[in-house]
């Protein structure tokens, strides 16, 4: 049993990193024009950049882990010693129960960070970026210069009479803007409250303006991690996900004897896949507790099982060419 947890351990350890090296590095790619931009101040920059970086861990392990035990078991039944302890009487599901208890701690420990950082609501989140940026524009050197505010695509104006927050209305395109000296968010972003909004609209060749002093604004497009989950729950989620399919992969190629490296990153890489566009899918649905709990663990296992299909035919039609 130790050669296959040895196996899996060193190549699951490599694939998770050299995913959060790459989901690292993209994160840094969209975070480094906020950054060196002097319209976007440092404080703003440093939400975003937590985000990625718990994104990043997140698809490291939703990933690297499926994809490396699979790897580890294809190399397993590549050197001989899965058939050597088959013939001992070690069957596929006593010689893949040996990783369980090495990926429980995996998932204890990403649970413990995923709980750690909270995610906060997109709203929340949204607000303090706004209320960030328009702080931005206190400071006495700020008067007659611009503060971009980013992800939600809106720019604070420092003028001499107070701060003036710009931008399109979501949904009209660039014929419709507004300028307001307040927006204030709902934690589920689906709407947020504006102050003195002052609103322009090009009709034709004729220009439409409307001046509120108080109004709402609905409908908004929703971004980020949906509220329904907390820390603790996604991270559950995601660990058993990765864990179950890296698992059932790893079953999966000591029983049919996969002794290619290449097939077996396929078969543990495309389900890992499956699995993180599941959970994408369902953050946009803004699904409950129990959709995701049974959503993403299932849509992984769900393509290994069609994988397997596909296997047992192909073994069938190459039985069938030699007979």
């Amino acid at each position: 049993m130790r050669p296959l947890i040895v196996l899996s351990a060193r190549a699951a350890a490599l694939a998770v990193s050299i995913v959060l090296v790459m989901g690292l590095a993209g994160g840094v790619v969209r975070l480094l024009p906020w950054m060196v931009a002097p319209e976007v101040p440092w404080e703003l920059s440093l939400p975003f950049a937590r985000l990625l970086f718990g994104t990043a861990v997140e698809i490291s392990l939703l990933l690297g882990l499926p994809l490396g035990v699979a790897l580890g078991a294809a190399t397993f039944v590549e050197r001989g010693e899965a058939r050597a302890l088959s013939a001992l009487g070690a069957s596929p599901e006593r010689l893949v129960a040996s990783l369980v208890g090495p990926g429980l701690v995996i998932v204890a420990a990403y649970v413990a960070l995923a709980s750690s950082s909270e995610p906060e609501p997109p709203g929340r989140f949204a607000g303090r970026l706004v209320a960030a940026g328009r702080a931005s524009c206190a400071a006495p050197s700020a008067t007659h210069r611009v503060v971009q505010v980013p992800l939600v695509s809106l720019t604070w104006l420092c003028l001499a009479g107070g701060p003036r927050l710009a931008g399109h209305v979501p949904g009209f395109g660039e014929k419709t803007w507004f300028t307001a000296t307040d927006l204030r968010p709902t934690p589920e972003l689906g709407s947020a409250a504006l102050g003195d909004l002052r609103l322009t609209a090009q009709l034709g060749k004729r220009l439409l303006s409307l001046h509120v002093q108080d109004a709402r604004l609905r409908g908004l497009p929703r971004w980020g991690k949906p509220p329904s989950l907390s820390g603790a729950a996604r991270g559950v989620i995601v660990g058993i996900a990765a864990l179950g399919v890296a698992l059932a992969a790893a079953w999966l190629l000591v029983r049919r004897q996969v002794a290619s490296p290449i097939a077996g990153c396929a078969v543990g890489g495309g389900a890992a896949l499956v699995t993180l566009f599941s959970l994408r899918a369902a953050d946009g649905a803004d699904f409950s507790l129990f959709r995701y709990a049974v959503l993403v663990p299932l849509s992984g296992l769900a393509a290994l099982a069609i994988l397997a299909v596909l296997l047992e035919a192909g073994a069938w039609i190459a039985r069938r060419e030699a007979g």
